[in-house]
């Protein structure tokens, strides 16, 4: 992230151990060298511990619009002995470019059963109003702040959803023309309920040397991975045998020696368990000294080694209407405490829910490199004499497979090539032109066919169909 300003607030997915700063020195005067004097950072309080988001479908045809679902799952520490909770959040950003249009659907809060069964908390009714200055329904509210939002209602308790920015159905057209939407829920995302599946207990280890059953990204070791650590990381290998199941259908294991493992029937070898040693100061990890993951009665049972409890936080889903015009489109997802110093925190990609396939905010569409698509003219015959009935034509497209703004040029020409009308602009996406029968000059055109030629300035290697065309009619 550039920093450019003093004071500006940095962004980051999450609280992080590292924060890398570089820093270019330039100096107008040849005989003088530039000096960093200082460097102050200040820490502002994280909205959760981290959180991961999906989006759903994450593969369309290109230039289809579609209903797509984003997943938000936050995690927040519940309790740390060294420390304090984290933080909530009650505002989420969703940044949408290159697409340029995006209709906010409904929003819905609560853990996924309830979702899937409809009983979470759901804001999609859209709230109006009559503006007292003109006697006319309105959809805008006011703040107490000044701030301008839509609101999206729950019927059954009353509470609303505030759209600060973004498009919402049936709604007034958005202060600002950005594919984002910003939203403030009526209260703070919580941590779901105390359960063995919403909580993860941590050990805190300070020695090195001690040992874990995970990698240094947290996954699970497997004998693979064990034999690529370095000889001295490498830690003890746990041997399992399979003595039974539970009520629940899962595999009873004991700890057994290794040669006794090896021979025993393929049927009866349960887990082998890789540990890894620490090197530095260690960490917090949810096992005890033998692997096993802790449970709420284990961890309350440590000493001076208790770590935090994390809590899995409630599910947002957010559903929202989009037109897709490049592979590879990624969502930019942030959430924000509207209250006090918090700043925007970055959500990352990732498995957010079982509900949906989707672990990730990148959306694909079928390869294409066509760039000038769906080329409409409406009406395609039209007479532009005032009086009220067709005296424009609209000529629309989309400018697919570019993320940048590009050179767009509509001209029309008679039958003998004579260009009569041009327009352009530098943009991408979704694109209506209006003409309206008149010429360079500003004198209405003959009647006649013409021809309307629509053509976009791209220096993509391999792109086609760079220009369309469609024959228009004028009469009177």
């Amino acid at each position: 992230q550039r920093y450019l300003v003093s004071g500006d607030r940095v962004t980051s997915p999450g609280p992080r151990k590292f924060l890398q700063i570089q820093v270019r020195l330039l100096s107008e005067t040849p005989d003088l060298a530039a000096a960093l004097s200082s460097l102050r950072i200040e820490l502002l309080p994280a909205a959760a511990l981290s959180s991961v988001a999906e989006v759903w479908p994450s593969e369309v045809l290109l230039g289809e619009s579609r209903d797509f679902e984003l997943f938000v799952r936050p995690i927040f520490i519940e309790r740390d002995p060294q420390g304090k909770a984290s933080g909530r959040f009650d505002e989420l950003l969703i940044d949408a470019a290159p697409i340029q249009k995006v209709e906010l659907l409904h929003v819905t809060i609560g853990d996924a059963d309830a979702i899937e069964d409809g009983t979470a908390l759901q804001f999609s009714e859209l709230v109006t109003r009559i503006d007292p200055a003109t006697g006319a329904p309105t959809t805008w509210f006011e703040d107490t702040d000044g701030t301008p939002f839509q609101a999206l209602l729950h019927r059954d308790t009353a509470d609303t959803l505030k759209v600060l920015q973004g498009l919402v159905p049936g709604g007034a057209t958005p202060l600002l023309d950005t594919p984002e939407l910003l939203l403030r829920l009526p209260r703070k995302v919580a941590s779901l309920a105390v359960g063995e599946q919403t909580r993860i207990y941590n050990r805190r280890i300070l020695e090195e040397g001690e040992e874990v059953p995970v990698d240094e990204d947290g996954r699970q070791l497997s004998e693979l991975t064990y034999l690529s650590l370095p000889i001295d990381q490498q830690g003890r290998v746990l041997h399992f045998e399979i003595i039974g199941l539970t009520a629940e259908g899962e595999p009873r294991q004991q700890l057994v020696e290794e040669f006794d493992y090896r021979s025993l029937p393929d049927s009866a070898q349960g887990e082998a368990r890789y540990f890894r040693k620490l090197v530095g100061t260690g960490g917090e990890f949810p096992f005890d000294r033998d692997g096993e993951r802790l449970t709420e009665s284990a961890y309350n049972r440590l000493s001076g080694e208790r770590g935090s409890v994390r809590g899995l936080g409630e599910l947002v889903r957010i559903g929202f209407r989009a037109n897709v015009l490049l592979n590879g489109t990624t969502l930019d997802v942030a959430i924000r405490d509207s209250e006090g110093e918090s700043a925007w925190q970055q959500v990352d990609a990732g498995d957010a829910t079982s509900m949906r396939p989707g672990t990730g905010l990148s959306i694909t569409v079928p390869f294409s490199r066509q760039v000038v698509r769906d080329l409409e003219v409406e009406p395609r015959a039209f007479s532009p004499n005032d009086d009220g009935v067709n005296d424009h034509t609209e000529i629309l497209f989309s400018v697919a497979n570019v993320n940048v703004a590009r050179q767009i040029e509509v001209r029309i020409y008679d039958l003998s090539g004579r260009l009569v009308w041009q327009d352009e602009r530098m943009t991408f996406g979704d694109q209506s032109f209006l003409w309206d029968g008149s010429d360079r000059s500003g004198s209405r055109v003959a009647p006649g066919l013409y021809l309307c030629r629509v053509e976009v300035d791209v220096d993509a290697e391999g792109a086609t169909k760079r220009a369309d065309h469609r024959v228009i009619a004028v009469a009177y």
